[in-house]
């Protein structure tokens, strides 16, 4: 089984999503808690450490915590886990000026029970070979595309419309869940929508005016539930003319 280490910085902004951000952090908290028995790691950063922007529970989820300098105990609490104060962990008690150092807690070492740590230094000229190292190994196993890989952007705008598209794939359905829409759009045309989230569906479509709402209908799993979609009178609406089959 392989591992597989997932990063998120600024993840804030997943759990602030106002119409993702509930679920993001339910399934985050999930992947948190059970995602080590299957060699997933998450790596979650963020500079707002307290229970709005990054949820108790999902932060209860981490066994090992690291907190840069921050300005409130309540903060360092909260980055660190209750308790760390009446440890001496008290991360908003860094100095200013010492750049990089930061408490670590819970690793489980006895050698470093809780403490000031440092992280590696690296300046622009390592920062450099790091990246590069890394967009090699990449080209090596073929993951890289898009400007990462060379490849320059198309000046020429896409001669397909997502609106008529998602007309085509919705048929006789007056309306339909997002997540349903991308798979009918991947199925029909891989090229243009392989690997699209209902969030980029619904970015496609604010050019036309278009807006996702509340629906009901029936979701992957052929259950009917009320979810996030599209009305098909929304999308005839702003068709000009014919669709192409």
């Amino acid at each position: 089984m392989p591992l597989i280490l997932m990063v998120i910085d600024e993840v804030q902004r997943a759990f602030g999503h106002k119409e993702y951000g509930a679920e993001l952090d339910e399934v985050l908290t999930d992947l948190a808690k059970v995602g080590p028995s299957a060699g997933i790691m998450l790596l979650a950063a963020t500079q707002k450490p307290d229970s709005k922007s990054t949820p108790t529970g999902f932060r209860d989820q981490f066994g090992i915590k690291f907190a840069l300098r921050v300005t409130t105990r309540d903060a360092s609490e909260a980055v660190l886990g209750a308790g760390a104060y009446g440890e001496g962990l008290d991360a908003s008690r860094l100095s200013p000026d010492a750049k990089g150092c930061g408490l670590l807690r819970g690793t489980g070492d006895a050698d470093v029970t809780g403490g000031v740590v440092r992280t590696h230094f690296a300046d622009g000229t390592d920062a450099e070979t790091i990246c590069l190292r890394g967009q090699a190994l990449r080209d090596a196993a073929g993951t890289l595309s898009g400007m990462a890989a060379g490849q320059v952007p198309s000046a020429t705008p896409p001669t397909y419309s997502a609106a008529a598209d998602l007309v085509q794939v919705m048929g006789d359905d007056a309306q339909a869940h997002s997540d349903v829409l991308c798979a009918r759009l991947a199925e029909r045309w891989p090229g243009r929508y392989s690997g699209w989230e209902p969030a980029q569906l619904a970015a496609a479509l604010k050019p036309y005016r278009v807006q996702t709402h509340q629906v009901w209908a029936e979701g992957l799993d052929g259950a009917r539930a009320n979810r996030r979609g599209v009305r098909r009178a929304d999308l005839l609406a702003v068709l000009d003319g014919p669709v192409d089959p």
